[in-house]
């Protein structure tokens, strides 16, 4: 929080030795230097909360720090309000391969199967949850006859399977849910990207992220489906805008 503007510089990767590279919540705009890469010992990258688009590079992607950075990465000058910017920074879904609680395996081909996937991964004893699920349901229903399907996961940390098995029953929940055994390492290196409960995107049948509730509000994820499916939306979707479970 420098009042750093402009574009991050191309070379910035000349800095081999660097450990942290902290830029959030500056003006900064453009995109990543893929020379980012060549920070071998960087342990730690913070470029949210600036107006960063187009596509990380691979090479970044790559990096063992990219795991548990590129969901705080999401987090840039996004429209509030719900409103689609196609400008935003590009960053897709990591690739993945669980099994849903009925038996259905899935990897991140599932995104194909339609036009956009909202993924929704709750937390048992979580009011916001508790709160979001049922407005879920109802868009599900809204929406049922759109090109969109829904996916959610849920640690075992959490819920226990019975639980679980109860919270869908109780909430109406009827689309794939994966309940993941977080004391599995693919699992724990997976999902260090959740760092509250509910988290919420939207990810496109290119595995694109196009919405994501760090940089929008999700109180207006109603309105956001509204415009971009097409349809009715609820005036409000939360009662608060303190996401922390």
């Amino acid at each position: 929080n420098c009042g750093l503007f402009g574009h991050i510089p191309e070379n910035i990767g000349v800095l081999k030795n660097l450990v942290e590279l902290s830029l959030q919540k500056n003006n900064l705009t453009g995109p990543i230097p893929a020379s980012i890469a060549e920070m071998k010992d960087l342990e730690s990258l913070w470029l949210n909360g600036n107006g960063l688009t187009g596509e990380v590079p691979a090479e970044i992607q790559q990096m063992p720090i990219w795991d548990t950075c590129w969901r705080v990465t999401l987090e840039q000058d996004a429209e509030k309000g719900g409103y689609i910017n196609p400008e935003s920074l590009i960053i897709y879904f990591p690739e993945f391969s669980f099994d849903t609680i009925d038996g259905q395996h899935i990897t991140e081909e599932y995104f194909k199967n339609h036009e956009y996937t909202i993924y929704y991964h709750y937390g048992l004893n979580c009011p916001f949850s508790d709160i979001f699920t049922p407005k879920l349901v109802w868009l599900r229903e809204q929406y049922k006859d759109k090109d969109v399907q829904f996916l959610s996961f849920v640690n075992s940390d959490i819920f226990t399977f019975d639980q679980m098995m109860q919270y869908m029953d109780q909430h109406g929940i009827d689309w794939p849910n994966v309940y993941v055994d977080r004391d599995v390492a693919y699992s724990q290196k997976f999902f260090q990207h959740i760092t509250s409960m509910p988290t919420l995107y939207v990810i496109n049948k290119d595995r694109r992220i196009i919405y994501n509730d760090i940089s929008y509000n999700r109180d207006y994820f109603a309105r956001y489906l509204a415009q971009l499916l097409g349809g009715a939306e609820e005036e409000e979707m939360y009662e608060s805008t303190d996401y922390s479970a």
